[in-house]
């Protein structure tokens, strides 16, 4: 369904009611089937004299557009067939060291959603949990989820979309690097791209995270080069949204470049995204978790720079469980609670553009607070300079805009609500 042309006739009239639209008037016969296309725009416009307000999608106004695509006769006006679905009108990009949405910069508040349901481990156990864990989200305070080393299913999409949530979609990393990996991350990874390209939840995209799959990225030319290639891919499949090459360190080729950082101690947090000469230390040199932040010739470019995974302090009330886990452990509420909020004010001291981006990406799980399952840092001589490598990425234009998304064919339309 080529739903594009929406943008210039989803325009509601007065009082709310829908403007319609159908396919421009049919050529002389032939037996061809014709096609006609009719959309409803969910938000209002008023003749006031003002700028009409456009039906952006967002978090906070999740405005989508239903769309119906009907076969029909060479007469006649029964349908042969029809398909119905909808999407919404926005666009993400970033510019000026600022991630950007509908043409203006956002604070992304996001969980790392692990998804591990205590009933089925990383299946949901129905389609109302998909739902539920989009709402938990949202009232918890956070607009966004970076769905973590999974593809996700495409009912949780569903609700992002329609309750308003951005979503980070990353691929689940390789164990190893080899040709066979290479080629089966690399062609699983561009179908799930041009699966869920049609969500407007989706903002960002993660081939990679943490080097997994590319244990030795920082010296190994072979390793830059598939990082690289999975970034520029995913933007030759999709052009419209940020690419992450490597997300939390030894990045590529990175529209954000994304830090994970499990400082316990809020003014140390503090101390590393200060100020300017902060950002420029963390660049040159080894940063958190003794990584290089760029890799394989990769600079500094004015990216936003977003902390997209911090936190991870463990409190456990009551019965201590055997599997409970941290990076940092609090000793009880009011300790937890101290601690959370020397990491945020932290945080909230480096909020200016070209600095640092909240991407409060503590470790969130379905139903549950079951502990991470996080490799071991590779070994080998992984930190040696990490200069050596192909080409510079200076030159790469802002990317700013997505005109349209919406998912073509729906992923289950016994969801809706």
């Amino acid at each position: 369904m080529a739903a594009a042309p929406a943008a210039s006739a989803c325009a509601s009239s007065p009082g709310g009611t829908s403007a319609t639209s159908t396919s421009p008037p049919s050529r002389p016969r032939s037996a061809t089937p014709r096609t006609s296309s009719t959309w409803s725009c969910r938000s209002r416009a008023r003749r006031t004299g003002r700028p009409r307000t456009r039906p952006h999608w967002t978090p906070d106004a999740p405005r989508l557009v239903d769309a119906t695509v009907s076969l029909l006769p060479r007469t006649g006006t029964t349908p042969i067939d029809s398909v119905a679905s909808y999407f919404g009108l926005r666009t993400v990009g970033v510019d000026g060291g600022t991630f950007l949405l509908n043409g203006h910069s956002y604070d992304v508040r996001s969980v790392l959603n692990q998804g591990y349901w205590p009933d089925s481990h990383i299946a949901a156990p129905s389609r109302g949990a998909l739902r539920r864990e989009v709402e938990l989200i949202k009232e918890l305070g956070f607009n966004a989820a970076r769905n973590h080393q999974k593809i996700e299913d495409p009912r949780f999409l569903y609700w992002a979309d329609r309750l308003g949530i951005l979503v980070w979609g990353e691929a689940p990393g390789a164990y190893a690097f080899s040709p066979r990996a290479v080629q089966r991350l690399m062609r699983e990874w561009m179908d799930a791209v041009e699966r869920d390209a049609s969500h407007p939840s989706i903002v960002t995209w993660v081939p990679a995270n943490e080097s997994w799959g590319v244990q030795h990225i920082s010296t190994d030319p072979a390793q830059q080069a598939y990082a690289r290639s999975l970034a520029d891919v995913t933007r030759a499949i999709d052009p419209t949204r940020p690419v992450i090459s490597n997300d939390g360190w030894e990045h590529t080729n990175s529209d954000i470049v994304t830090i994970h950082d499990y400082e316990g101690a809020g003014d140390a947090l503090a101390r590393t995204y200060a100020d300017d000469a902060a950002r420029t230390a963390l660049f040159t040199h080894f940063g958190p978790s003794d990584r290089w932040v760029l890799v394989g010739g990769a600079q500094d470019l004015g990216q936003p720079v977003m902390l997209t995974e911090f936190g991870g302090v463990n409190y456990q009330p009551g019965a201590q469980r055997e599997d409970g886990w941290g990076y940092t452990s609090a000793t009880d509420g009011d300790d937890w609670v101290t601690r959370i909020t020397a990491l945020y004010d932290a945080i909230r001291a480096s909020l200016v553009p070209g600095r640092l981006l909240l991407h409060a990406a503590d470790r969130h799980h379905a139903g549950d607070e079951r502990p991470a399952q996080r490799r071991p840092l590779p070994e080998g001589p992984d930190r040696a300079d990490p200069s050596r490598g192909h080409r510079s990425l200076a030159g790469r234009p802002a990317l700013r805009e997505q005109q349209w998304s919406g998912p073509v064919d729906g992923p289950d339309h016994r969801c809706s609500p």
